[in-house]
């Protein structure tokens, strides 16, 4: 500093010599207040002559517990003529008195207690729990999958450490604890939850009151505990390339049946076979097969619920395929055919559940977790007729993937993209997913007021008002607000055009915070 004149010919040097000499024994040789007096003394007059090192200084000696509050008898901390470093409108005490409050206190971790829809397939409650880890990123929670969610912890093992591991159960023991079961009251229940202070949240895809948005942010905006039963985010936000394996891991129960082990397929094919005549599905005729088969590498893997296609598909083109002699549905169990005879699956399946020592039951939910794996690993691409299992694996993983919607007539746009074509002729109609059809939006928590769909007029109108008092706080903050700089450990303040060039020219000035 000593370098640091100012105009005046005043050299901050002296001050920081005096503090120099304080911080080499004063301190020690006088009484404690006496000591720290002299050093706050010491540090107001760098503050004075306007020297940055204040600021530097200061956080390193009450880093360093050097000093810690202003005592009374210094100069800084009032009496003596100096200003009070609770009360003081200097514009670096400001800044200190901001930055205090700015300090990023430690944070108690927020649970959001994911509890699965009931009476929904695994494609749309694993579509929920991809909400459910969104929006824990967003509202900086730990996703805490329900105890009773089974046969998905069977297959697959979150990434918690294992103090987040017992946390977790810990917040699901307190949840279930006096739980009165199907018995109990809506008015009971409601009790329960309020002692617990748990907010119950749903985002729920056929229920047009739970999309309400702003509804929504401020049921996540609760401190306590959430408890969220979803099946889907509130129009779809950016999900980041394999962002299921960075929460969970396939166990070692699934590993054991997983019929590539360690060697995912490039490209897999889904085929949802329908499960009656209202629920008629798109290319699943015998045309779109041929053409698939035409179309696709001869080491496709085929993940579908209908076994007979297996052989269909090996046969005429030599694609792999899980080997299962029967899928069932994971919430109405039924099945759309056996492949072989009863008796060589009884043989099979108790063979395997006997090594694995698991039951029957346990083995169909692992054959439809290992599948939904399947899809999620795949190398290249997923190709898939409409259906929410094959969604969520892409979804959650981003993968590369198309829609099967059947066979159309290539157009004039098909031929310039693909000469080899011919206009009119038939081709695979593929198409993107509904996400990227649509578009993605910014995600729930940093959509602006404006941005916010299907809200209640109330609700809006509130968040409004609230919006606009926050800007106004943060306008009035903003000329106190410090700026970093990586080439530079020193602070300063937020000053007018001209006499921030002065600052950082080192010819200083005092700025008076009430007047500007």
């Amino acid at each position: 500093y000593n370098n640091m004149a100012d105009a005046g010919g005043n050299s901050p040097a002296s001050a920081a010599a005096e503090l120099r000499a304080l911080l080499g024994g004063a301190g020690q040789s006088q009484g404690q207040g006496q000591g720290q007096g002299a050093l706050f003394a010491a540090l107001q007059r760098l503050r004075d002559a306007g020297d940055p090192s204040f600021l530097f200084l200061r956080t390193i000696l009450e880093l360093t517990a050097t000093v810690g509050s202003p005592p009374t008898s210094a100069c800084i901390g009032g009496g003596g003529g100096g200003s009070s470093g609770a009360n003081s409108n200097h514009p670096l005490d400001l800044m200190m008195q901001r930055r205090a409050r700015q300090a990023p206190a430690p944070k108690p971790r927020r649970a959001l207690l994911f509890k699965p829809l009931g009476g929904q397939g695994f494609g749309n409650v694993v579509n929920g729990l991809l909400a459910a880890h969104m929006l824990a990123d967003e509202y900086d929670r730990i996703v805490c999958v329900d105890p009773k969610f089974e046969s998905f912890l069977r297959a697959f093992r979150p990434y918690h450490t294992d103090d987040e591991a017992a946390w977790c159960q810990q917040q699901w023991d307190e949840r279930y604890s006096g739980d009165g079961g199907p018995g109990q009251t809506k008015a009971e229940k409601k009790t329960k939850e309020q002692k617990q202070h748990v907010r119950n949240c749903k985002i729920v895809n056929f229920a047009a009151g739970t999309l309400d948005e702003c509804r929504l942010r401020d049921c996540l905006s609760h401190e306590g505990p959430i408890e969220l039963t979803s099946n889907t985010y509130p129009r779809w936000a950016h999900v980041s390339k394999d962002y299921f394996a960075t929460h969970y891991e396939p166990t070692a129960l699934l590993k054991a049946i997983l019929p590539w082990q360690d060697d995912p397929p490039d490209v897999v094919v889904h085929l949802r076979k329908e499960d009656g005549i209202s629920d008629a599905r798109k290319g699943l005729d015998d045309e779109t097969f041929h053409a698939l088969g035409k179309m696709l590498p001869e080491d496709t893997f085929l993940v579908t619920n209908n076994v007979a296609w297996y052989a269909w598909f090996g046969t005429n083109y030599g694609w792999r395929n899980s080997g299962w002699f029967e899928v069932k549905h994971s919430v109405v169990k039924k099945t759309w055919g056996n492949r072989g005879v009863p008796a060589q699956q009884e043989v099979v399946e108790t063979m395997v559940t006997t090594k694995l020592n698991i039951s029957v039951e346990v083995l169909h939910d692992l054959t439809m977790y290992s599948d939904w794996w399947t899809m999620a690993s795949a190398r290249k691409k997923v190709i898939h007729t409409h259906s929410d299992f094959s969604l969520s694996a892409v979804h959650w993983m981003s993968k590369e993937s198309k829609t099967i919607m059947g066979m159309r007539e290539a157009t004039a746009e098909d031929v310039a993209d693909d000469p080899t074509m011919k206009v009119g002729e038939k081709i695979l109609d593929l198409i993107d997913e509904e996400w990227v059809r649509d578009g993605e939006t910014p995600r729930l928590v940093d959509r602006t007021v404006d941005m916010l769909k299907n809200c209640d007029a109330g609700q809006l109108k509130k968040l409004k008002a609230d919006a606009a008092k926050e800007a106004e706080k943060k306008k009035a903050e903003r000329r106190y607000e410090s700026i970093g700089d990586d080439d530079n450990p020193l602070l300063h303040v937020d000053l007018p055009e001209d006499l921030q060039a002065r600052f950082e020219s080192r010819q200083y000035a005092y700025f008076n915070p009430r007047t500007g």
